[in-house]
């Protein structure tokens, strides 16, 4: 099996037609509408995930729409030109943590993506769920299951601990860490994450 990086691409011309991919990448390419053709390839090569997913256009995010668990967080690009009225692509891209990248020089972008990308790390995620909030907090607290926990209130005007994960993250010496933290806020609110080893 290929250690290489395996891209997706989704749209009208095969970049691997057009600009030189790097070595350390195993090029898929599917033109739009061709989901079931994506599927049958993915279960021969015994693929489940892509490193990168790249659609240039954003009117074929629907195509991958049956690939939503198939998506690891981060790794959808779309045009950041791209804008949408559809709740369910919007709600999709939200879910996916789809990143708008600019598409005007793929070979930069191909070369970016060499040099950034890697893989066989490993990966944790800090679940909204094992968030503990501070009993001191007087507002309204709303668990969404695995997807988020939402906070509404009056939070003070001093900075003071609002809540902490349950566990901890697996830290080891010769690992490299990246934490990213997703979250949404009101206008005018402050937050401060404080990280202690």
């Amino acid at each position: 099996m290929s250690k290489n990086l395996k891209i997706l691409q989704i749209g009208i011309d095969n970049w691997k037609h057009c600009f030189e991919i790097p070595d350390n990448m195993d090029w898929y390419y599917f033109c739009p509408d061709s989901s079931l053709a994506l599927r049958k390839m993915m279960e021969m090569d015994g693929i489940t995930s892509f490193h990168v997913v790249l659609i240039e256009d954003g009117q074929y995010l629907k195509d991958l729409l049956p690939f939503m668990n198939n998506i690891e967080p981060h790794t959808l690009l779309y045009n950041q030109n791209f804008e949408t009225a559809d709740l369910t692509i919007s709600s999709f891209l939200k879910r996916s943590c789809a990143q708008a990248v600019d598409f005007s020089d793929p070979q930069t972008l191909l070369e970016d993506l060499s040099t950034s990308l890697f893989g066989g790390g490993y990966g944790d995620k800090l679940k909204p769920f094992m968030l503990q909030v501070n009993p001191a907090f007087k507002g309204s607290i709303s668990y969404q299951g695995f997807e988020h926990l939402t906070l509404e209130g009056y939070f003070g005007e001093e900075f003071s601990q609002l809540a902490f994960w349950s566990y901890n993250v697996i830290l080891e010496e010769e690992l490299p860490i990246e934490l990213w933290l997703e979250y949404e806020k009101s206008d005018g609110v402050e937050f401060q994450v404080s990280i202690k080893k």
